[in-house]
């Protein structure tokens, strides 16, 4: 099974190939991902000794997260399927996040700046590598989604840092990982295999990133 993986939800662009279960990763801080996702996908495949035609699935972040890079990175995969006609797996960017700091046992929230006095946040569990959205990812003010969504005993992380006053606010011994969190694409092969095991596959006209601010950030059609 090989897989590529893109994305694009923050600043950084990342893409991973899985070949038979060995993970070859590239990351990038370019500001032009559109021009960096071929050049990067090359020398990955080149790496990994194999063709495009090789790959059985694409899969992708969908975000929530910045709004031109996840159009990117959606445009990217529909040209890939356009030519080769493989599947496409649609992932919410955020559980790369979870799959790097979840643990057993524990409820991982992930919490980002969605600006405007907003914030991104969702709530993940881990069982046996496996991890499942509790909560998937809301946009609203940070004392409601704590409130409403959270308890002591989670584990903050993606940009909670930022949030860390806030978020002690409500719960006083909280749990903060330490530095910013954010999605990569070898965190979301784990899942990317699982749904393809699945066959959880998404139509390639109902891929569309992950927009939380409908009002502000979308695409009028002509």
């Amino acid at each position: 099974m090989n897989i590529l993986v893109i994305e694009n939800s923050t600043p950084s662009l990342s893409i991973a190939l899985c070949k038979q279960g060995k993970i070859f990763q590239e990351n990038t801080a370019a500001s032009d991902a559109s021009r960096e996702i071929i050049p990067i996908t090359d020398k990955l495949l080149n790496k990994a000794g194999l063709d495009i035609n090789e790959i059985n699935a694409f899969s992708v972040g969908l975000g929530p997260g910045s709004f031109t890079g996840l159009r990117i990175a959606c445009s990217t995969v529909k040209g890939f399927h356009a030519a080769l006609k493989k599947p496409i797996i649609g992932l919410s960017s955020f559980i790369a996040v979870a799959q790097e700091i979840s643990c057993p046992g524990k409820k991982t929230v992930i919490i980002t700046d969605a600006k405007k006095t907003l914030i991104y946040g969702a709530v993940y569990t881990k069982t046996k590598n496996r991890i499942k959205a509790r909560v998937k990812p809301k946009l609203m003010p940070l004392e409601e989604f704590l409130k409403k969504f959270t308890d002591k005993d989670c584990i903050f992380c993606g940009e909670s840092l930022k949030f860390k006053e806030g978020i002690e606010k409500i719960h006083p011994d909280a749990h903060i990982t330490e530095g910013l969190s954010y999605p990569t694409a070898a965190n979301l092969v784990p899942k990317s295999e699982e749904e393809y095991a699945n066959k959880n596959f998404i139509d390639v006209g109902a891929l569309e990133p992950l927009y939380l601010h409908p009002e502000t950030c979308q695409i009028r059609k002509r």
